[in-house]
């Protein structure tokens, strides 16, 4: 196997280790046993702990915008397209450990630029976009701030990623998440908007 592939397949399975475990209580003694690697196979590689760190974020910013580009490119419509967007935020969410943004921010300076610069850039980005598209399309209101709108996307999804902050009024995660996209959805879509998530039986699970 050569040099490049087994750096990533250290950073694929660090990856999966820290977001089984969290960031900071993990070693690199640790990563060594989960991996099946000897730490001097990582440091062959990387530099320090931090080193790894910051090529795992680098990797999963690279690789969720590449899955984004493509449910844009396959979606029917914009609300189509935020739907798929939610559901792919939230199936990482969820299998995210709570204490990995937490850890990112207040240990890693130089990941949490990658990541800060992917939200509010690229899916700040995204957003608004999805949002100008469901205008042209009809489906959003013409009249609404879309990057007021934006903004506020990305710290509703910054609440529902606060396992803590959730815990502290007694809610979970898949309580959250279905409250946050009607919110969303319910406050911008147009009567065509409307129409169009009827269809897809939206709103079925509130009837029921």
């Amino acid at each position: 196997m050569n040099i490049v592939a087994n750096r990533q397949d250290i950073i694929d399975k660090a990856e999966q280790v820290f977001l089984r475990y969290g960031i900071k209580s993990v070693t690199m003694d640790d990563l060594a046993r989960e991996l099946g690697h000897s730490k001097k196979t990582l440091y062959q590689y990387f530099d320090n702990k931090d080193d790894l760190v910051e090529h795992v974020m680098k990797y999963h910013v690279d690789r969720t915008q590449q899955i984004i580009e493509g449910l844009l490119e396959r979606a029917e419509n914009a609300i189509d397209a935020y739907l798929q967007i939610n559901q792919h935020h939230y199936q990482f969410i969820r299998e995210m450990n709570p204490s990995i943004l937490y850890d990112i921010q207040k240990y890693y300076p130089s990941s949490w630029h990658h990541f800060h610069l992917h939200k509010n850039d690229f899916v700040k980005g995204v957003i608004r976009d999805n949002l100008q598209q469901g205008i042209e399309e009809g489906l959003f209101r013409p009249d609404m701030n879309v990057d007021v709108i934006a903004l506020f996307y990305i710290y509703k999804m910054e609440v529902f990623a606060d396992a803590q902050l959730l815990h502290e009024h007694g809610l979970e995660r898949t309580q959250c998440l279905p409250e946050i996209i009607k919110y969303h959805l319910l406050g911008i879509i147009t009567p065509e908007g409307r129409a169009y998530l009827e269809s897809q039986k939206f709103f079925d699970h509130e009837e029921a």
